[in-house]
């Protein structure tokens, strides 16, 4: 339950900021193309327009890419949690293997242990 429970809360901050980082990218990109066409209806020169819009759009894929880059990685937390189970797991064997031994030890005693007879043979 806590190695799956902690995946689950890993792979959910994960998903939160890409989220965020692609409604981001969203916004910047309608912000752009807004921008642009509230200048092509005032008249704005359109060379000027095109290399705004072109600025916008480059700087908005570049922040995009930068908060992908800056996302935490999950991989660690992963091999952190995969270890935890699998010592968790080895405990849980190693336990077992203690406990059916020694109920081995004890029944094998118990059936070499001469048994008192009060029954007569004819």
């Amino acid at each position: 339950a806590d190695f799956r429970s902690g995946l689950d809360a890993a792979l959910a901050s994960r998903k939160s900021q890409v989220d965020a980082a692609i409604a981001a990218f969203k916004t910047s990109v309608t912000a752009a193309l807004d921008k642009a066409k509230a200048d092509c209806t005032a008249g704005a020169n359109p060379a000027t327009t095109r290399d705004t819009l072109r600025a916008s759009l480059k700087a908005a894929q570049d922040k995009l890419r930068a908060d992908r880059q800056a996302l935490d990685k999950i991989g660690t937390q992963v091999t952190q949690l995969a270890a935890t189970r699998r010592a968790a797991v080895q405990k849980a064997m190693d336990d077992f293997k203690a406990a059916a031994e020694k109920a081995r030890v004890d029944l094998k005693a118990a059936l070499q242990r001469p048994q008192s007879t009060t029954s007569t043979n004819p």
